[in-house]
């Protein structure tokens, strides 16, 4: 394993994508009402948890592949406005 991998699984995903996936999980599956089941809240927590890293990555893939800050940002605002309208 090289030192970056570590440092970004102790630094990006523990505490930036499992975390608050498990938090938000637990208030939204029990505030909607669906069945409490383990296997059923484990799938639910995966798709979020999926989306939440999805849409890191894909955040990462855009700084990675524009060379100029100012484009850079302007994707970025895009894609918040784009994901925003639909929640």
């Amino acid at each position: 394993m090289t030192t970056l991998f570590l440092a970004k699984l102790a630094c990006d995903l523990l505490p930036l994508r499992i975390i608050p996936s498990v938090i938000f999980s637990i208030i939204c599956y029990t505030m909607t009402g669906f069945q409490p089941i383990f296997s059923k809240f484990f799938i639910f927590l995966l798709t979020i948890f999926m989306a939440n890293v999805f849409g890191s990555a894909m955040c990462f893939f855009i700084a990675a592949s524009l060379p100029v800050f100012g484009i850079k940002q302007i994707f970025f605002s895009f894609q918040k406005g784009k994901f925003r309208s639909f929640f």
